[in-house]
Parts: C-alpha cells; sequence; structure tokens
C-alpha cells in the first residue's frame, strides 16, 4: 500500500487470510458440530461482536472526515462504498463500480479494502449449513463436500482469471477454493498422518512459498497458488519448528492481534486525499497513526465488545444508525431537498443502482 515496488504481491496477504480463516473458523464449528453446542443464532453473534464494533466505528469516522473535506460529487460515492461495506456486498459493488483493482478509480475508494470482509461474510452464509448437513449424514461427507466444493472454485478461478479477471478477483464463487483450502486442512487434520521428519520440512516449504508470491508475482493469477498452499502447509503442521518459533515471536504476534484494525483504517487513501504522502517523513508519520490508530482501536473496541452478550443489540443499533447516515451521504442527490432524509427510498435506489450495473 505505501509502495507496490516494496512488495509487488502483498495483496496475496488476502489470500493467506482467507486460508487462515477458512481453517480458524471450520476448525470451531466441527468442534461445537460434534459436541452438540453449535447455534446457528450464536455463530453469528460472534460474527457480530467480532467484526462490526471497529468496522463502524472507522466506517462512521471515515465519513465524517469526507464529509469535511472531500468534494460533494465524491462524497456521493464514498457514502455507497460506505453503504455497500455495510451491508455486505462491497465486493460485488467495487467491481461493478470501480473494475480493476489497480485502476484509478479504486485508488480514490476509502472503502475498497471491505471486498475481502464481504467475500468472508457471504461464504459463512451457507457454509455452517454446509458442515451441519453433511455432519450429520456421515463426518466422512464433510471432508468430501469440502473438497468438492474447493475443486469446483479452484476450476472457476483458473478459467476467471483467463476470462474475467477482474470479477475473478472480487467475487466469492472463485474465492471459496482459498476459505476451502484452509476448511479442508481442518477436517484432515487428525485423518491423514505423516513422517515426522517430512512434517518439520512442511512449514518451511510453506514459508518459502508464501515469499515467493510475495515477490514474484505482481497481479492477479496463478501466485495465488502459491500463497494458499504456503498457508495450508504451515497450518497443516502440529510439530515445534523454526518457523512456528518465528511465528511466535512477541513482536509478530503483537502485529496480528492489531492485524484487524490496521486493515480496516484507511489512513493512506485519508493521507493521499490531504497531499501528504510524498516525503519519508511523512510515510514514517503516517505508519505511526496507523499503528496508533490500531492499538486504540484494537483495546478500546475489539477487546472489550468481543465477549460481552449485551454488545450485539447495541451494535445493530448503531449499525443502522450509521447505515442511515452513509445513505444519506450516498443518495442525498437525488431524493433529498435541503438535506431531509429520505430513508426507504434511498435504500431502495441503492439496491436498485447495485442491480442495474450488475445487468
Amino acid at each position: 500500500h505505501l509502495n507496490k515496488d516494496w512488495l509487488p504481491g502483498g495483496f496475496l496477504g488476502v489470500d493467506v487470510f482467507f486460508v487462515i480463516s477458512g481453517y480458524l473458523i471450520t476448525s470451531i464449528l466441527l468442534s461445537e458440530i460434534r459436541d452438540q453446542s453449535f447455534s446457528m443464532l450464536k455463530f453469528w453473534a460472534r460474527r457480530v461482536r467480532r467484526i462490526f464494533p471497529a468496522l463502524l466505528t472507522v466506517v462512521l469516522t471515515t465519513l465524517a472526515f469526507t464529509y469535511l473535506v472531500v468534494y460533494l460529487p465524491d462524497q456521493y460515492r464514498i457514502g455507497q462504498q460506505a453503504v455497500a461495506a455495510l451491508l455486505s456486498y462491497a465486493n460485488v459493488f467495487f467491481w461493478a463500480e470501480t473494475g480493476d483493482y489497480w485502476g484509478v478509480a479504486a485508488e480514490k475508494s476509502p472503502f475498497l479494502h471491505a471486498w475481502s470482509l464481504a467475500v468472508e461474510e457471504q461464504f459463512y452464509v451457507f457454509f455452517p449449513i454446509l458442515l451441519v448437513a453433511t455432519q450429520r449424514v456421515a463426518r466422512s461427507m464433510t471432508s468430501r463436500a469440502i473438497l468438492i466444493l474447493t475443486l469446483a472454485s479452484f476450476v472457476l478461478y483458473v478459467w476467471g482469471v483467463i476470462n474475467y479477471p477482474s470479477a475473478t478477483f472480487y467475487l466469492m464463487p472463485t474465492r471459496i477454493w482459498e476459505l476451502g483450502v484452509g476448511a479442508l486442512v481442518a477436517s484432515f487434520h487428525q485423518q491423514i498422518k505423516t513422517f515426522e521428519s517430512f512434517n518439520r520440512i512442511l512449514p518451511f516449504f510453506g514459508l518459502l512459498c508464501i515469499t515467493a508470491s510475495y515477490f514474484v508475482f505482481d497481479v492477479i493469477g496463478y501466485g495465488a497458488f502459491l500463497a494458499v498452499l504456503g498457508t495450508a502447509l504451515i497450518l497443516y503442521n502440529t510439530i515445534r519448528t523454526g518457523v512456528s518459533e518465528l511465528l511466535s515471536w512477541p513482536a509478530l504476534v503483537h502485529i496480528g492481534k492489531l492485524s484487524y484494525s490496521n486493515y480496516l483504517w484507511p489512513l493512506v487513501f485519508l493521507a493521499k486525499r490531504m497531499g501528504v504522502f510524498s516525503k519519508k517523513s511523512e510515510i514514517i508519520v503516517l505508519v505511526a497513526g496507523i499503528y496508533i490508530l490500531s492499538l486504540i482501536t484494537y483495546w478500546g473496541i475489539e477487546q472489550p465488545t468481543r465477549r460481552s452478550s449485551k454488545v450485539v443489540p447495541r451494535t445493530l443499533l448503531v449499525w443502522t444508525g450509521v447505515l442511515l447516515v452513509a445513505m444519506f451521504m450516498g443518495y442525498r442527490q437525488r431524493y433529498c431537498k435541503n438535506d431531509f432524509f429520505c430513508s426507504v427510498n434511498l435504500f431502495r435506489d441503492g439496491i436498485h443502482t447495485t442491480a442495474k450495473r450488475l445487468r
């Protein structure tokens, strides 16, 4: 994000994230399903507590900054992007609205990064249902169903990279295979045995694959396969190795804890808007600012809200309020005179506009 030349394939970190996310969520879901403690309501309550308090803080702050600093025509677009981020269809919206992830239009989007969050949320609408259904029939069916889903998505991805690279980058069907690989590692973990000596090599080979993908590939393509394979090999290993020691280094663990808050804050976009992104000193201040905001968000919002049962209804109430603000900013030029807010018409217009572009 700071300089593409420093790490050409740095965008593949999202692919690594998808594998890790698929692994963690599948491990948790399978454990709960087998213990007969799984509840779809509790699952989504955890998702709400984990994702939305920090997201709402960032969205509202960004909209306030936009209202004060950004020109009116751009305010409309940013408001529409915020609506897409809050309703978890940002990937579809940006595919239809901005197209190329590396294009000029994408550079003007403070919520562009929300596309990956939307992919994850869309995946977890149906994935728990698949796990519950297959576990009730036979446990062996779960791994087979995930494998079939993963292979089908991977074939679609390979075809899409050649024919429709932009849609392949953004849309959930061509990203399922990455989440699916993580899910396969979780479901097969106890079923496949390997020699200890071979098992010790896997994470080193995995780290090599990820590192190579970051430096060799600079556009969407088959570099994702290297990043996904490398992540899967590291996750599969259960033996203490030099790689696990490296990844357990306190400084890296600390960065990992802040990663979600770090991901959310669009400070690079805001800095470019204000024209303070050219000097080395400004970049250092920017990085420090991202770190401080991430730290505040993690300890002040993420941690206090992750386990409190009272957070969910309050979060949904705040979510509604922030959504209305975003809709007001995004669509008021069409329906609102003198800044009066017509919520029903605005919501309908937003859905209609997106559907029209998709057609």
